[in-house]
């Protein structure tokens, strides 16, 4: 040791290099502690940089960083598509992928996982959601993202309308048909919401209806297992609510802040869809307390 203080001391060179590399070494630790990573000194280790959409954009609290805290996560399952009247205009198109996207954002905010057959546009959305986190995810977080998005498919599903083959991407469930394909999806939720959406979308909310009234065999109870029903953009959903009204009013009145009868007729407008989508998932939270508390 004495050595190589001697050796110090007599060679300025060696001790000019030796500060400059204690230098950078300490900043480019100090840097990466700063930015969130995982750090050690020994051995010399600097972990991946952790950071969300939320950080980048600095748009308010870091509540968009996937938790892997809790091994069960509470699901939300959405029965919608979109709607002749919507599809024939893109401003209309857009503001949906819009409310879709902020939708997304929510559910992943709240930290719930969400169940969904793969219809458009939806399906286009978390699909470039996805791409996005790939440039910024580590491969453990990408896991947890996979984890919590479930998509459900059968093979013989219509092109268009669905998958009809395993996704490249999210937790895949088979089935062997559309039935089964929709209890499933409900089933493992906790709570359902439908809107838009064409005749199948229709078909569906009716099932669901139905099997309510079935309990005993098909084990859907909409009371522990809310239904949420929107009218907001029209489509097949608005006309269940319109020709249904008397049947399930005792399912309206259990989210009425949210007005599910009323079409909007300017929810494309502005940041309309962003808003719609954030009041729509403080609702779905509320509703999830109260079941967990009956």
């Amino acid at each position: 040791m004495d050595a190589f203080f001697q050796l110090l001391s007599s060679n300025s060179v060696v001790t000019f290099t030796l500060i400059v590399f204690l230098g950078i070494f300490l900043v480019v630790y100090v840097v990466a502690f700063a930015q969130g990573r995982e750090v050690s000194f020994w051995p010399p280790k600097i972990g991946a940089k952790l950071t969300d959409e939320m950080d980048r954009k600095k748009e308010g609290p870091r509540k968009n960083r996937i938790s892997k805290k809790k091994d069960h996560v509470s699901r939300v399952s959405i029965m919608a598509s979109t709607t002749d009247e919507i599809a024939k205009e893109s401003a209309k198109t857009d503001a949906l992928k819009r409310f879709y996207k902020q939708l997304l954002r929510e559910v992943e905010g709240y930290h719930w996982g969400l169940n969904f057959c793969g219809a458009e546009p939806f399906r286009e959305v978390i699909a470039l959601d996805y791409a996005q986190k790939l440039r910024e995810f580590s491969r453990d977080q990408m896991a947890e993202v996979d984890r919590r998005i479930r998509w459900y498919w059968y093979p013989g599903d219509r092109k268009g309308k669905g998958f009809n083959f395993e996704p490249a991407f999210y937790t895949s469930c088979r089935t062997n048909d559309g039935t089964e394909r929709t209890l499933r999806e409900v089933s493992d939720a906790n709570i359902i919401i439908a809107f838009t959406g064409g005749t199948g979308t229709l078909g569906i909310v009716n099932s669901l209806i139905v099997w309510h009234s079935d309990m005993v065999q098909m084990k859907i109870d909409l009371n522990k297992k809310p239904l949420i029903l929107l009218g907001w953009f029209g489509g097949s959903v608005k006309e269940f609510i319109d020709k249904n009204r008397d049947r399930i009013d005792w399912l309206l009145q259990k989210y009425p802040e949210l007005k599910p009868a009323e079409e909007i007729p300017n929810w494309y407008d502005g940041d309309m869809p962003e808003k719609l989508a954030k009041q729509l998932m403080e609702s779905v939270q509320r509703l999830y307390q109260l079941v967990k508390n009956v």
